[in-house]
């Protein structure tokens, strides 16, 4: 079995989980056949790929941000992981012999590793409030159905930033009103471009990533 100490990870906090993140590894390996070193490499089989992106989706349900996972991942970007795990989950969806491996997986994971769902929903709740008081829109409004603009991009800005602390398409998309997978990728590609052609813009998004990498050390989000 490979060792996490090996991955040369991103972030100082992963050695204290190096024993989490290599039996969630071995437990992934064990489920799919698939050997560890495939698993975080660049075979692009589509077992191998399975397996990546279930291990992938169980180190993001416990806020592990993308250059972790990149680095974990043969140093992948960002970009790369997050279409990949989009096509899994559209993948698992379809394949009920598949999500029923992953799920298998998830669930042994989570045995060895409980995440907490009500830090989850207060990390949320609190994101939500941060964008609600920077755009001065009750929460109801960014959650809500109306397409007014005004409703809009911090209703973008607050899945843009909650995939980037890492929570997962599908609680994001539950917690912006039940929208699809399809909508937070646009909403995350949408906030992207801004962000690369509008600079004054860009410099908001940067201080409000700062209130929330400030929530996440104050409430020890890195699980």
């Amino acid at each position: 079995m490979v060792e996490a100490r090996q991955y040369s990870p991103a972030r100082d906090t992963l050695p204290q989980q190096d024993n989490r993140v290599q039996r969630a590894l071995g437990i992934v390996s064990d489920t799919f056949g698939v050997p560890p070193e495939d698993l975080l490499g660049k075979n692009h089989d589509l077992n191998s790929t399975i397996a990546r992106y279930t291990f992938a989706n169980a180190l993001l349900r416990r806020h592990f941000d993308y250059d972790t996972l990149g680095s974990l991942l043969s140093n992948r970007s960002n970009l790369a992981i997050q279409k990949g795990l989009a096509k899994y989950q559209q993948y698992v969806r379809l394949h009920p012999e598949v999500r029923l491996l992953a799920n298998a997986a998830t669930k042994k994971i989570d045995e060895i590793w409980p995440t907490s769902p009500s830090l989850e929903d207060d990390f949320i709740r609190q994101t939500l409030q941060t964008v609600s008081q920077t755009y001065s829109v009750p929460i109801d409004d960014i959650c809500g159905k109306s397409r007014l603009g005004a409703f809009i991009q911090p209703r973008f800005v607050t899945a843009y930033l909650l995939r980037g602390a890492g929570i997962s398409l599908k609680r994001v998309g539950l917690a912006l009103g039940k929208r699809d997978y399809a909508t937070i990728i646009h909403a995350v590609r949408k906030i992207k471009k801004l962000r690369e052609n509008d600079p004054e813009f860009s410099g908001r998004i940067s201080q409000l990533e700062g209130q929330i990498d400030a929530i996440r050390e104050r409430r020890s989000y890195t699980l």
